[in-house]
């Protein structure tokens, strides 16, 4: 998996994308749900508009990415610039998901790796990262990383148990 490729959200991959989008549907995942090429390009406006600043007051500035592997999009990440609000508590700098038809091929510990590169190329120095405490598959690829246990919490708006890391870049 040495050529996974990551790139910025790119109308040049938006077919690849909506493929991705479409094997999220086909395993009952909410997650991406965008069925047309025009849903797609919104998406990647939106992304585009989240990095620049181009955002709402009550949002945060982030950074998406997605991953490339065999031609077809395998993940996805967004990294968050700063934190604030309920980003503290559940949520972190980076979120980051693998394709279902992907998974348990190593791929979320090699796209959280390069995700945690860029964030280091624009000066954080630490991170925060969370996930759903019964996800044992993400804190694997949280720990893989070098991720430090901090401690669980309550979720009060999803009503799950978080458990959060800290990583030193």
């Amino acid at each position: 998996m040495s050529n996974l490729l990551i790139v910025k959200p790119s109308i040049e991959y938006q077919d690849l994308y909506l493929d991705m989008c479409y094997d999220y549907i086909n395993h009952d995942d909410p997650e991406y749900s965008y069925k047309t090429l025009e849903e797609v390009q919104k998406k990647i406006q939106s992304d585009h508009d989240y990095e620049t600043g181009n955002i709402p007051e009550n949002r945060l500035k982030a950074y998406s990415f997605w991953f490339i592997f065999n031609k077809k999009i395998v993940g996805t990440s967004r990294l968050r610039t700063q934190l604030k609000k309920r980003f503290e508590l559940v949520g972190g700098h980076i979120g980051y998901d693998v394709r279902p038809s992907n998974r348990k091929m190593g791929l979320g510990t090699k796209i959280l790796g390069l995700t945690l590169v860029e964030a280091k190329k624009i000066g954080l120095t630490e991170v925060l990262i969370t996930c759903d405490d019964s996800n044992m598959g993400s804190y694997r690829v949280i720990e893989n990383n070098n991720g430090i246990f901090i401690n669980v919490v309550h979720d009060e708006i999803d009503k799950e148990k978080v458990r959060r890391y800290r990583i030193e870049l």
